[in-house]
């Protein structure tokens, strides 16, 4: 059962003492609360009394405790036991009863009270007027409970010699007279809980007291001004109120009609004790009046209560749907692609009731200009791909299978692009065939597979001509040296060339820093960087191409320099350096490394460092075996080696 907001001492239990002093005082101020409102219920309803059977016609105490209980909980249920109990005592004191009769009715309109919260407890939101299921479980609760109490009431009744009639008498009549006090004043506790989280507005409240007014004048307009003499006015008690109560439920929140309920039922009990109108006709029977007054009561509460019912379960239901809505709108919005619903009609006819915003920036149309007809649409699919389109949707129509394309679609500012939809067909009843379905732009995708597709070509070609490079490497390694010596050569020279593909890698075939190659080419003489060996040079980047022909070349320098020239001594000097202009110009120039000659005859070292580069870079190569020490002079376009064309690299020309 759900809490409220005035019953909070109830729900949490403070085990300090002072928590638990104020626990006990909410407690007895709820019981007196309960207590006085319940005695001023049953001295009402003590004066309407039946005879001879001396039972209340209407009881509105009984409605006072059991919607008092639901209203605060079931932690209250002491309080409102205690209330009751004790009110119920003081008002038969005071109506000429004996005190054991009272105090066995002040157990029986307690009990009644705690057993009708306990029927409606057992469903969580069987106190609630939210649906029809609440008001069912609402009536079963109040007609077992009052009838369970009526049996011990009579009972009481009987042995106490308090009354002559029968058993089953005295047992209908209090049972008629508490259920109608139930049906006419609970549910006016019950509503006060009633959307707990929304605050009345004034136009709501200024609406819903026309309401209640509007009640009240039509109940009193047809219990005090009525003639059972006029049959054409026995129908409008029913004409005027009925539509009254529609308004209520249908504009109003359960607590107006609530009160519209029990100031009708007020009225037609006063106009019955009183004797006017239908009610009060002194020609009938006071038996069959009370009769009457009771089921028109009980009738205009059921239809009443109803009413609220399905006005409440479509305003739930429709809240439910716009936060649902809400949430699809924020997801639609937010999706990488369009959420849509495509049309298609027995006569051919094509439309788009549904698509997300997103159908604006990725197709360039807005929601509205395919609502009515998707052609627009279908116009803008590129010629060659709307006859796979087409043929599509009808394999989908003809099998009833998911749509699935790839498209290329010309959007009015991005040019062409590529779009991928799915969705699943559904055949309405008219016939027609709904896709839904999500569609998302793949331009990026289709791009990047065109380029990996480039790359891994670009990939094969660059292996074979690396395997190309190695087999050179290999067969001229193997006439110009001896076999002890060729595996050693053979496995430097293959070294490096990976020093040369490992820094492509890293630069993902870009493009290699040119000082970053020559260390690579020299990580052997690492310990002589900036000693004896020196580098300068601006900063320039090699096209993949000449980094790995210009690499081989350093290693072949290095490797000659180790063995004969400036790196063989302990004194010798390297001297690399570069500029750039309209060429890129690099030197190797070796002193100190004693007097070098010519070989007397050229091998494959030569043709990597001279003619290799001649060959593939349209280089300028010369090689001069000074007495100083070995020049070696590279010279090569711009355009043919470096990443960047020559107008940007001599804008940082030294």
């Amino acid at each position: 059962m759900k809490q409220i907001a005035a019953w909070p001492a109830l729900d949490v239990l403070d085990r300090t003492s002072a928590g638990q002093v104020k626990r006990a005082a909410k407690a007895v101020f709820w019981a007196v609360l309960v207590g006085v409102l319940y005695f001023v219920g049953a001295r009402v309803g003590l004066a309407f009394l039946a005879k001879p059977e001396g039972v209340a016609v209407f009881w509105p105490a009984s409605g006072i405790a059991a919607g008092m209980l639901v209203r605060l909980g079931r932690q209250a249920t002491l309080p409102v036991f205690s209330g009751v109990f004790v009110a119920t005592i003081a008002a038969n004191l005071l109506g000429d009863r004996n005190l054991s009769l009272a105090v066995v009715f002040g157990f029986c309109n307690g009990g009644e009270a705690l057993l009708f919260g306990w029927l409606l407890a057992r469903d969580r939101d069987g106190h609630q007027f939210d649906n029809l299921k609440g008001v069912l479980r609402f009536f079963l609760a109040l007609a077992l409970s009052t009838a369970m109490m009526a049996v011990v009431a009579a009972l009481a009744i009987r042995l106490a010699g308090a009354s002559h009639a029968e058993f089953v008498t005295i047992w209908q009549m209090w049972w008629a007279s508490d259920a109608i006090g139930i049906v006419a004043f609970a549910p006016m506790f019950i509503a006060l809980a009633d959307r707990p989280g929304e605050p009345l507005l004034r136009e709501e409240f200024l609406e819903g007291t026309l309401v209640v007014a509007a009640l009240t004048v039509a109940a009193c307009t047809n219990c005090f001004t009525s003639s059972l003499d006029a049959a054409w006015w026995q129908p409008v008690p029913f004409a005027t109120i009925f539509p009254l109560l529609l308004w209520a439920a249908a504009r109003c929140r359960t607590i107006f009609l609530a009160v519209g309920l029990m100031v009708v039922a007020l009225v037609i009990v006063l106009a019955v004790t009183a004797g006017h109108g239908q009610f009060g006709n002194q020609s009938i029977p006071i038996g069959e009046r009370v009769f009457a007054a009771r089921v028109t009561i009980a009738s205009f509460a059921f239809c009443g209560l109803v009413l609220i019912a399905v006005f409440n379960d479509r305003r739930t239901t429709l809240d439910a749907m716009r936060v649902s809505e809400q949430r699809f709108s924020r997801l639609a919005a937010t999706a990488p692609g369009i959420i849509y619903t495509f049309r298609l009609d027995k006569d051919g006819r094509r439309t788009i009731p549904y698509a997300s915003p997103t159908l604006t920036p990725i197709m360039g149309l807005t929601p509205a200009e395919v609502r009515d007809s998707a052609d627009a649409a279908f116009v803008a699919i590129h010629p060659h791909d709307v006859g796979n389109v087409n043929a599509r949707i009808v394999h989908s129509l003809r099998d009833m299978t998911p749509f699935h394309a790839q498209f290329r679609y010309r959007h009015p500012t991005r040019g062409e692009i590529w779009l991928e939809g799915h969705s699943n067909p559904v055949r309405e009843a008219d016939g027609a065939v709904m896709w839904h379905g999500f569609m998302q732009d793949i331009t990026a995708r289709k791009v990047a597979d065109a380029r990996l597709g480039m790359l891994m070509g670009e990939l094969d070609h660059r292996a074979k001509n690396l395997l190309a490079v190695v087999q050179a490497v290999a067969f001229h390694t193997a006439a110009e040296e001896n076999p002890n010596q060729f595996a050693d050569t053979f496995n430097l020279r293959i070294a490096s060339l990976a020093a040369s593909h490992d820094l492509l890698t890293r630069s993902a075939w870009e493009g290699v820093d040119l000082a970053t190659l020559i260390r690579s080419q020299l990580g052997h003489f690492a310990h002589l960087l900036g000693t004896r060996i020196i580098l300068e040079g601006p900063a320039v980047t090699l096209k993949a191409s000449a980094a790995q022909a210009i690499g081989m070349a350093l290693h072949e320098l290095a490797t000659n320099a180790s063995k004969y020239g400036a790196l063989a001594s302990d004194e010798g000097e390297v001297r690399i350096s570069w500029s750039r202009g309209d060429r890129l110009a690099i030197g190797w120039i070796e002193r100190k490394g004693g007097v070098v000659a010519p070989p007397a005859k050229f091998g494959f070292g030569h043709k990597v460092m001279v003619e290799m580069l001649e060959y593939e870079l349209d280089a300028s190569v010369g090689l001069d075996y000074a007495s100083t020490g070995l020049v070696w002079q590279f010279s090569a376009p711009c355009r043919a080696i470096l990443e960047a064309n020559c107008a940007i690299v001599l804008q940082g020309a030294p």
